[in-house]
């Protein structure tokens, strides 16, 4: 019989403080860029509706859409997701240190929640660390705190929706002999539910990811909790259907659960087309399989991840960011384990690991689940879809490695090479994964940083005044992009130039911003007769976040070791109206 230990305290803490540093160390201090749908979705979603609104909202069980409401109104559809932002922008305005540091403790419990399951599954701290470090490294999970991503609290889904499976394997396998114990845990496990979808719409897929498990493994539930409990079980499943299907047009579903907001400032951010089912939801229903297998194995343009040992590429894909050995291990281990469980002796009832199988299939259930929802027809440009297939994989694998383990390899040499193995292809992969997550993070968290710096300038310059208020800055973004500004690395229409004209005699002055003091465009004004000015360069280096502290002392060793160090900075020209009969203008709020 297995022996079950407890975790040290010291290994918790030391997985929390890991995962919570490195979200710390990466993102806190970078500001809030201009993403357009930030302010007009999150910021007025937030502030279209009262706590009391998105309190009663997040209470109700009922749903208004699927996943993606009608013009946008994503305060209907993830009430508590927009609750606890309302509480952010009241306190902390524009300041995206509170969302990054709410992020740093959701991915520190979530790295927790990693290492206790696993250990308790497979007996084993070290594939706990192995668990946690994975995880940390995809660089694809840097989309989720990019921009202003991390309003979204991801980490906080998987916590919740791990916690759902993990009570209801409870209630399924039979441990809770007390009919308080079980009524507690049905209840506790209809509330993670409840939260997990009020948080984010995507966890709809979990009720169905109950009912199939129930089916697959009917015969064994029964016998572990009876008939009647199992009735229980489906009816709750069942009533869930209420969180998951809206039943009535979105219009109809606001007047009547949101009498207390002013329906006519609702009704003019809508689109004629209030149906259930909009446009987006659609395209997230239909299949298609070349996304299927895109978003499983390689984006067009990506690098195969089962023949390439070495990265380099930005992995876009679920397999590439498991890299060569660990896709080779992954998906061999998938088609190996229900075998070997199949096939396996009926366990002793007093080993603890049993209850491991169970959790094994409903994990292989809830993976199988997020990588049919892979065949969507949305962008499969868009990683941060990858996190929801993430979670359930770094499990399972673990799992699998466990089961994989106790079957194969039993003796304690044996054991001691295939655990040397694995960690030695987990060390790997993880290791390679960070020089690319870096680089995300230097260009993206960078740029982020360095085009907010700039136009906090150029704001101050144009307008002759500093921005007003927290949200001014964000307000006025089209408006001055619109009026004074043209940047290089847009994708500019054909006759961009005489739109650059038009500004430049509006306003007597524009500002170009590039990344080269070489670029075709900028030649463009030069051969035109104009004398673009450089006015300031901001160094993506500067950013606040402790990383690039780091990158930047990295960049100055160079320097000094006589290496060539690329440059990441922003150039910002000042080009003035050198032609006769313009007179200066003088811009207003």
């Amino acid at each position: 019989m297995s022996q079950r230990t407890k975790p040290p305290f010291l290994h918790l803490t030391c997985v929390f403080l890991f995962a919570f540093t490195f979200i710390v160390f990466c993102f806190v201090g970078l500001p809030c860029d201009f993403n357009a749908d930030h302010v007009t979705i999150n910021v007025r979603g937030a502030q279209s509706l009262s706590y009391s609104d998105l309190i009663r909202l997040t209470l109700n069980p009922l749903t208004p859409a699927w996943f993606y409401p009608p013009s946008g109104l994503m305060e209907y559809l993830r009430p508590l997701e927009f609750l606890w932002m309302k509480v952010y922008f009241d306190a902390f305005q524009s300041s995206l240190i509170p969302f990054h540091l709410t992020a740093a403790v959701g991915c520190g419990l979530l790295a927790v929640i990693f290492f206790l399951m696993i250990f308790y599954g497979t007996n084993s701290a070290l594939f706990g660390w192995l668990a946690v470090l994975l995880y940390i490294s995809f660089p694809s999970n840097f989309f989720l705190l990019t921009s202003t991503f991390s309003v979204g609290f991801e980490y906080y889904v998987s916590v919740f929706s791990i916690a759902a499976l993990w009570l209801f394997g409870r209630l399924t396998f039979g441990t809770l002999k007390s009919a308080l114990g079980f009524s507690l845990n049905t209840l506790s496990w209809i509330a993670t539910v409840w939260l997990s979808i009020k948080l984010k719409s995507s966890e709809k897929i979990l009720p169905l990811v109950f009912l199939a498990f129930l089916l697959w493994r009917l015969k064994f539930i029964r016998s572990r909790i009876g008939s009647f409990r199992l009735g229980i079980l489906v009816a709750c499943i069942g009533l869930m259907v209420l969180m998951v299907i809206p039943t009535r047009s979105f219009e109809q579903w606001v007047r009547q659960f949101s009498p207390q907001t002013d329906f006519s400032s609702v009704k003019s951010r809508m689109q004629k087309d209030n149906q259930p089912m909009t446009q987006k939801d659609k395209m997230t229903f239909s299949f298609h399989w070349k996304n299927l297998l895109a978003r499983t194995f390689l984006v067009p343009g990506g690098e195969f991840p089962f023949s390439t040992v070495y990265r380099k590429a930005i992995p876009r894909s679920f397999s590439e960011n498991y890299g060569f050995f660990l896709s080779w291990f992954f998906w061999i281990s998938l088609l190996l384990t229900p075998f070997v469980l199949a096939h396996a002796k009926e366990p002793d009832p007093s080993d603890p690991l049993p209850i491991s199988q169970h959790y094994f299939w409903l994990t292989l259930i809830w993976f199988g689940a997020t990588i049919a929802g892979f065949a969507n027809g949305l962008s499969v440009e868009d990683t941060r879809f990858l996190n929801v297939a993430y979670v359930p994989s770094v499990l399972l694998f673990f799992a699998a490695m466990g089961i994989l383990e106790r079957n194969f390899f039993p003796l304690a040499k044996q054991r001691l090479f295939f655990r040397l193995f694995l960690t030695s292809a987990v060390l790997y992969t993880s290791l390679t994964n960070f020089p690319l997550f870096s680089k995300l993070l230097v260009h993206f968290g960078g740029m982020q940083d360095t085009v907010v710096r700039a136009e906090r300038d150029v704001f101050e310059s144009f307008y002759g005044k500093k921005p007003a208020g927290p949200w001014t800055l964000y307000e006025k973004h089209h408006e001055l992009e619109t009026r004074a500004v043209v940047v290089d690395w847009y994708d500019l229409q054909e006759n961009w130039f005489d739109q650059a004209l038009e500004k430049l005699k509006r306003e007597n002055k524009i500002y170009f911003y590039t990344r080269t003091p070489d670029g075709v465009r900028l030649k463009k004004f030069q051969e035109a007769g104009y004398a673009p000015i450089l006015w300031k360069r901001y160094d993506f280096f500067d950013a606040k976040p402790l990383a690039f502290k780091f990158f930047k002392a990295n960049s100055q060793i160079k320097q000094l070791l006589g290496k060539r160090a690329k440059r990441q900075e922003v150039l910002i020209y000042q080009i003035q109206a050198s032609l006769p009969g313009h007179e200066p203008f003088k811009p207003t709020l």
